[in-house]
């Protein structure tokens, strides 16, 4: 399975989840699966802490479900 190839296939939205800047998987280093997938496409470079990833998960999720906010725990917020 080679992503690069598959992705054209899929026109659905899409949150790429890449590695800091500078790491192998970074949004450069990913460029050919991005540019290849066919829907509307949301790239996010690690910053290396899962709250703030975490927490970009969370709000790209709300926004795609048409929520305002997104119900993350209280120490979270």
């Amino acid at each position: 399975f080679n992503p690069r190839w598959f992705a054209p296939k899929f026109d659905g939205s899409t949150l790429v989840m890449a590695q800091h800047t500078g790491g192998l998987l970074d949004a450069a280093g990913l460029a050919p699966v991005i540019e290849g997938l066919g829907g509307s496409t949301t790239v996010h470079e690690s910053q290396d802490s899962s709250y703030l990833d975490g927490l970009i998960l969370e709000r790209w999720i709300t926004a795609q479900f048409g929520f305002d906010e997104a119900i993350v725990p209280e120490h979270w917020q």
